[in-house]
């Protein structure tokens, strides 16, 4: 359930959203990240889905989602509980980064 909240927190930043269309200030932040990369825990191939529906196994090595997202650096995450709480950081990072007001 925690992972569906972060998911929907950072839908603004997802190219798909249609009020990305609306928001320049958005789209010029955006401009220099590898979305698709640097938060590929919530919109890329290490979806969480992935390790925790389908059970796949640890450790994996992920790109770093939290901090500058235009720094693009693998990181190995060992366990369940340390990909949950990498994706919290990241998830809060993105948010203040990109100014996002968090839903509840």
């Amino acid at each position: 359930m925690e992972f569906v909240k972060m998911d929907n927190s950072l839908l603004p930043i997802f190219p798909g959203n249609p009020n990305f269309i609306d928001d320049t200030a958005l789209q010029e932040k955006l401009r220099p990240v590898r979305l698709f990369e640097k938060y590929e825990i919530f919109f890329g191939a290490r979806l969480y889905t992935s390790y925790f529906i389908e059970r796949g196994e640890f450790p994996i090595v992920i790109m770093d989602p939290r901090g500058n997202p235009t720094s693009l650096k693998e990181i190995t995450v060992r366990s369940p509980r340390q990909y949950f709480e990498i994706a919290k950081q990241a998830c809060a990072d993105a948010l203040s980064y990109f100014d996002i007001q968090k839903s509840t």
